[in-house]
């Protein structure tokens, strides 16, 4: 069953850039981005947010009902822009393939975005060793507020420096390209490396003996092609396992900038030029 919504706020994401670009397609044909709206439920008046596939940039959307949920009343419509994407990605990638309960050490490659900067609350939550890397002195200053998150940059990262000797079990990955070896380097025996965007480009060299010899696992994870059924299972397991602790504020969506919704090319501008720290949201005019 679908509903419709009257938008208030609007998630931005990297993946209405490209595919406004022409490189990256909506799996459902619509041609108008977003993939994560806040605002009410017109049936019932309720305030809700939502995952969507497309179609986000529109004053009204449909959405499946399995994949909208109620506002909590300690959450306002621009921090529940930024929840839908960020959460579920978290749940698939952390919990569901990263099995982030029976690891010990984390590297979160460029924590500072929205989806990272979750993903690092909610590993620290869970009393892990957590790694991050960012290109940005600045974004590195932010991370401090994360308390015992060890901070990198992409060049200590890539020379090994400050983690020689370290092995991670699990590796959050959006970056590819050439820090793909790297990331092999480092991983412990039979550590998991976790590719969710592809930053750095698409094309990588590396060494498959690591693979064997380690008994290394790698995964390919993409939330917007996966069936509707599939993404409504894992948006009901993130609205009911991580939903809790950005309610109580003891994980918090990180907002860099509000945009209205007629300066869309100005908000695009800005996370193409990777110098957000965190979410960027649209509100409607």
């Amino acid at each position: 069953m679908t509903i419709k919504i009257k938008v208030h706020a609007i998630g931005v994401n990297r993946a209405d850039i490209l595919q406004l670009e022409g490189k990256y397609p909506s799996p459902d044909g619509n041609k108008i981005p977003g993939l994560e709206v806040s605002g009410i439920r017109i049936d019932t008046g309720e305030r809700v947010f939502a995952l969507l596939t497309s179609g986000g940039y529109s004053k009204e959307v449909e959405a499946d009902e399995g994949l909208v949920h109620t506002i909590p009343a300690e959450i306002d419509y621009t921090h529940a822009a930024a929840i839908p994407e960020a959460m579920v990605t978290t749940w698939l990638n952390l919990y569901k393939l990263g099995n982030v309960k029976n690891c010990s050490n984390i590297l979160i490659h460029g924590g500072a975005s929205g989806i990272c900067s979750m993903m690092i609350q909610f590993a620290l939550n869970e009393g892990k060793r957590v790694f991050t890397t960012s290109r940005d002195i600045k974004k590195l200053e932010y991370l401090k507020n994360f308390n015992n998150c060890e901070r990198l940059t992409f060049e200590q990262f890539k020379d090994n420096i400050s983690i020689s000797g370290l092995k991670v079990d699990l590796i959050i990955d959006i970056l590819g390209g050439k820090y793909l070896e790297q990331n092999l380097s480092i991983l412990d025996k039979y550590g998991k490396l976790i590719l969710f965007a592809i930053m750095d480009g698409k094309i990588s060299e590396i060494n498959i003996a690591r693979i064997l010899m380690k008994n290394l696992s790698i995964f390919g994870s993409t939330l917007r092609s996966k069936a509707t059924e599939e993404k409504v299972s894992l948006f009901k397991e993130a609205c009911e396992n991580l939903l809790p602790s950005i309610i109580k504020g003891v994980v918090k969506p990180k907002i860099s900038k509000v945009y209205k919704f007629s300066e869309f090319e100005k908000a695009h501008q800005l996370l193409k030029s990777g110098d957000n720290i965190g979410k960027i949201i649209l509100m409607m005019d």
